[in-house]
């Protein structure tokens, strides 16, 4: 990006989040617009995952060369291989809403400095806030392909404990063990 100079988006930053200067959740996009992000709780992506299941392969019955008979899952079956593909879409697809949602931290600027041109176009804005903000998000914040995918990697990374929370962790599992171990020579 020689000669660009990254640049704030100007929009009103969710109140969980600190000031943007003390937030190390922000990722600059391929426009130079920096946005602020923040972890998406790794329990909830799971829990809207699993709104979309997974169709469970057919099972197909083989005979033994012993004269026997087990089932097996057939996992190459046309139909269940569609069906698969297109539930793992449809979990992509919320997925992805869910963490532009909630892991973008920033919130739309004011309707007329970004809806005109969607209006232009017959595009209905919606009155939801969410619906509204994934809207700018899809349709004005990410400029190029390249950032979808370097958002999704940011807010999952958010998410990630960090060197010095694991290390921290570590301690204070160490020092579990040698109080118990101190306990346990006290007894002997």
């Amino acid at each position: 990006m020689a000669g660009n100079k990254s640049k704030r988006i100007k929009t009103k930053v969710d109140s969980t989040v600190d000031s943007p200067d003390d937030n190390p959740y922000v990722v600059t996009l391929s426009n130079g617009v920096q946005v602020n992000l923040r972890p998406v709780p790794p329990y909830l992506i799971d829990k809207i995952k699993s709104t979309i299941p997974l169709p469970k392969p057919p099972i197909m019955e083989i005979e033994t060369a012993w004269g026997g008979k087990e089932e097996w899952a057939n996992e190459n079956d046309a139909t269940y291989k569609k069906e698969l593909e297109v539930a793992q879409e449809k979990q992509a697809d919320k997925l992805w809403k869910a963490e532009f949602i909630l892991g973008i931290a920033d919130e739309p600027p004011p309707d007329e400095e970004w809806t005109e041109t969607l209006k232009m176009f017959d595009i209905e804005i919606p009155k939801d806030p969410k619906e509204k903000k994934l809207l700018w998000v899809e349709t004005t914040l990410i400029a190029k392909g390249v950032d979808v995918y370097t958002l999704l990697y940011a807010i999952r990374n958010a998410a990630r404990p960090t060197k010095e929370e694991i290390s921290g962790i570590a301690e204070s599992f160490r020092g579990s063990i040698s109080w118990l171990k101190a306990a346990a020579e006290e007894g002997q």
